[in-house]
């Protein structure tokens, strides 16, 4: 049997759903930890997890231990987010702001997928297209209710500034 956290990361409330049928995925992860894509991060796993302990410490918002490292029951997830980038306008020689998406998708390097596992290769796929945005803020994940990528569930990045 496979479990899912639901409300995961918010520091005191933890709720174990048995299952991963599409009317019981979380409609949220990760919803309690915090990390700037302005940040650069290590290079590996387990140095980026502990950069995300320090940065919520450094701004007051501590994550309970070894949640970040906690298996969440997904093997699989689509994350989408969005970002600001430059184009020619069509008309003049000035540039336009146009808002773009990226699909990404995350896939567990074990049989389940931590939470510091799914920030981490957000990180490493968006921190090019998100280092330099004003809303470049990590505020959790939420699902896109009947949406998906390559067959799985999509998540899309909540992004503060």
């Amino acid at each position: 049997m496979r479990y899912l956290l639901t409300g995961l990361l918010f520091p005191s409330a933890f709720l174990l759903v048995a299952g991963c049928s599409e009317e019981h995925r979380p409609e949220q992860l990760l919803s309690g930890v915090a990390w700037s894509f302005r940040e650069t991060a290590a290079n590996d796993l387990q140095s980026f997890v502990e950069d995300v302990y320090r940065y919520n410490d450094e701004i007051g918002y501590p994550i309970p231990p070894s949640s970040l490292e906690s298996p969440i029951g997904i093997s699989a997830i689509a994350v989408r987010y969005e970002y600001h980038a430059e184009h020619p306008a069509v008309r003049s020689n000035e540039v336009e702001w146009v808002t773009e998406w990226k699909e990404v998708e995350i896939r567990s390097d074990g049989a389940s997928l931590s939470a510091g596992e799914i920030l981490f290769k957000i990180h490493q796929a968006a921190h090019p297209y998100l280092k330099a945005q004003d809303h470049s803020y990590f505020e959790g994940l939420s699902i896109v209710n009947g949406s998906t990528y390559m067959g799985l569930p999509v998540y899309e990045v909540f992004l503060g500034s």
